[in-house]
């Protein structure tokens, strides 16, 4: 959690200004980023049990790849295919949706 905090117990504010030592401001910086990070994981997780519909615990990469062709961003084939790459190192074509969701907010 506090992985934040610079060696030297520094930290940016929201103005940009540094400000030294763990204070009341950069704990609840450093709060509000873990809440905002959670509250993203529990989005995705949502999202992927959506995709889910036979809950198998997995998305097969056809589904997936349609996902993100016609949704959001909407990504090209390639778009798409190259990013799967990243997700699949099996190549077996299913994804598990936690390691994807960790993947993507490592990103």
């Amino acid at each position: 959690m506090y992985k934040h905090l610079k060696q030297d117990n520094s930290f940016a504010n929201e103005n940009g200004r540094q400000e030294y030592g763990i204070t009341l401001p950069n704990i609840y910086l450093i709060i509000s980023k873990k809440l905002r990070e959670e509250d993203m994981e529990e989005q995705l997780t949502e999202a992927f049990r959506i995709v889910d519909q036979k809950n198998q615990g997995f998305i097969e990469s056809e589904p997936f790849k349609e996902l993100l062709m016609t949704n959001g961003l909407r990504w090209s084939e390639d778009q798409a295919d190259e990013f799967l790459k990243d997700f699949d190192p099996k190549g077996d074509g299913k994804f598990n949706p936690p390691d994807v969701v960790k993947k993507l907010l490592k990103r």
